[in-house]
């Protein structure tokens, strides 16, 4: 399936009207959208008697190659790993994902997005951050991997010296810099689904849902900032100086009626902006699915002063509305976005794919 639209990314805040506002700024950038399916694996794949389905949270770029990732396991199936590896072409289909078989990757559990850091040197992939539990039994929740760009052979856990296992002491810190008058000891829950490394050795983790637990939570849009270091290893450490450094709550109006939630973030070092992810889902896998994405930018200067970031719209200035349900975003090239969606377990008549494959959208500068 392909098609085209063309959309532009808009310089018109959020909450205006735009009926009439179709006007453009000088430096608005136009983009063409193509989506497509990748088949992540063979068809009709099982672990057991359960069909397994590709449910793609997280995708990075690097030296022509795509890292995608899974917030999904594939159970007993060790051939298989949740973190794959295919050539990125402009031309689809690709060639097949290759699974990366390093045992590391399938220690831990539910991956939630990948970032590369500025200079290219490290990847890095975060889990949901989600569960918790003193006996260590959900530590793999609770990891953030890194290689070094191109040797993804050999991945580490990043933690603090008092742990090695998982990144599970990290949840302090960013539990504390979540407090509110709501939780003033910070949330007991909450959810990890973006990850952006900045300049300065600055990391963010994007927060999309916290409460008191997964059933009683709310959506939100929260970046927490961490510094990191290079060891002398030449492994990365974290600083353990966390905080929140910004919030955005996406207003409902006449264009996006929406709840929205945060689902990836990423850096673009080629225009010096932050790209933001948002979602919605609604109903079951069994029924009538609802679920989109909506597009936005972001500069670090309206970071630093916690303005709205700028919705992403079409050349008649209503928003760009993505009708799968995309969770993860690379930067391909100054004029070129790939995105990867994650439908979880939606019916093929509705989300129009097989089991074993997952949608794409190129984002492509005119």
């Amino acid at each position: 399936m392909k098609y085209w639209i063309i959309i532009a990314l808009g310089l018109i805040g959020f909450s205006c009207k735009t009926s009439k506002n179709t006007a453009k700024s000088s430096n608005e950038s136009l983009f063409s959208v193509r989506e497509e399916k990748i088949d992540c694996f063979e068809a009709g794949l099982k672990a057991d008697t359960s069909l397994i389905y590709c449910e793609t949270s997280g995708v990075v770029f690097y030296n022509g190659k795509l890292y995608l990732a899974a917030d999904k396991s594939f159970g007993k199936l060790p051939a298989y790993q949740p973190v794959w590896v295919m050539p990125y072409k402009e031309a689809f289909p690709n060639q097949a994902c290759t699974s990366l078989q390093n045992p590391a990757f399938k220690k831990a559990e539910k991956y939630e997005d990948f970032t590369i850091t500025s200079d290219k040197k490290f990847i890095l992939l975060t889990t949901a951050f989600d569960r918790y539990r003193a006996d260590h039994v959900w530590d793999g929740y609770n990891t953030l991997l890194g290689w070094i760009a191109g040797k993804e052979d050999n991945p580490f856990i990043i933690s603090d010296e008092n742990e090695t296992k998982s990144s599970a002491s990290y949840r302090t810190g960013i539990q504390k810099a979540l407090t509110s008058d709501k939780f003033p000891d910070g949330p007991p829950y909450f959810k990890i689904e973006g990850l952006a490394a900045l300049p300065d050795n600055k990391l963010i983790f994007g927060v999309r849902e916290v409460g008191k637990s997964y059933a009683d939570f709310e959506y939100v849009c929260k970046f927490v900032e961490v510094s990191y270091q290079i060891t002398p290893t030449g492994k990365i450490s974290l600083q353990n100086d966390f905080k929140l450094t910004y919030t955005f709550l996406p207003e409902k109006t006449s264009e996006v009626s929406q709840t929205l939630g945060l689902s990836s973030i990423e850096y673009d070092t080629y225009n010096q902006r932050l790209y933001l992810l948002t979602t919605y889902e609604s109903g079951t896998e069994e029924s009538s699915k609802t679920q989109g994405a909506y597009l936005w930018t972001l500069s670090l200067a309206d970071m630093q002063k916690q303005a709205k970031p700028q919705l992403v719209r079409k050349p008649d200035g209503m928003p760009l509305h993505l009708s799968h349900k995309y969770e993860d975003l690379t930067i391909i090239d100054q004029n070129t976005i790939f995105l990867i969606a994650d439908e979880d377990r939606v019916k093929p008549e509705i989300s129009g794919k097989a089991p074993h494959q997952t949608w794409c959208a190129i984002l492509k500068k005119k």
